[in-house]
């Protein structure tokens, strides 16, 4: 349950920074939800290209989340396991400790940019 709230959470942080920058809470909602979707979506892309991209791929966000969730989840082994006996769990996972650190580096990364825009605004003090 840790693991689903850590990924919640960074997601959360992904929306406020969004709102900082964007200066929108519904944009920034809304461009959360598009950035979650695009980024399936060039992830399943990613798969089908060789090279540098197939080495990002378990780094994205959304393949993190997967890796931290997902992992000894005894529904998904059963799922899968049913689906291709003596198959591994889910391909291209992350260990869960490399899963954590770049977790928290999305979500230090992105606190990071909503701190800078705001004290770059013309508030007054």
């Amino acid at each position: 349950a840790a693991r689903l709230w850590a990924v919640l959470t960074v997601y959360g942080i992904v929306a406020a920074a969004a709102a900082f920058l964007l200066r929108s809470t519904g944009i920034a909602v809304g461009g959360a939800l598009v950035y979650y979707f695009v980024e399936a979506l060039v992830s399943s892309l990613i798969v089908q290209s060789r090279g540098w991209l197939a080495e990002i791929r378990p780094y994205l966000l959304g393949n993190v989340a997967n890796s931290l969730v997902m992992r000894h989840n005894p529904f998904v082994e059963a799922t899968v396991g049913a689906a291709r006996p003596g198959a591994s769990s889910v391909p291209e996972m992350l260990d869960p400790a490399v899963a954590w650190i770049v977790l928290i580096a999305y979500g230090a990364t992105f606190v990071l940019l909503s701190l800078l825009a705001f004290w770059r605004r013309d508030l007054p003090v």
